[in-house]
């Protein structure tokens, strides 16, 4: 892992998960295709690229959000220490 990651789970329910991440800058990282899963991003602290699937770069910063649809990879480099709230749908907890 290129960057520094830690992930925590506030809330679970049947069909969703919101987690909070906090990212330090160290680089860029790829994050493989989740079929499974649609991912929405809020931004609430730091600056970010990101790049969804075959789209453009896309420049995130607090108070932004994005959208990694299920089936798309994603790879983002961290610009500044970021935090961000990401839903995750449906959620793990009955796979």
């Amino acid at each position: 892992m290129s960057t520094n990651a830690a992930a925590r789970v506030m809330a679970r329910g049947r069909n969703i998960e919101l987690r909070l991440w906090e990212r330090d800058p160290a680089g860029r990282r790829a994050l493989e295709p989740d079929e499974a899963h649609e991912h929405v991003n809020y931004v609430q602290a730091g600056a970010l690229i990101v790049l969804i699937g075959d789209d453009p770069p896309l420049e995130v910063h607090a108070g932004d959000s994005y959208v990694v649809p299920a089936g798309l990879g994603c790879t983002f480099e961290v610009l500044e220490p970021a935090i961000l709230v990401e839903a995750v749908s449906p959620s793990d907890q009955f796979d």
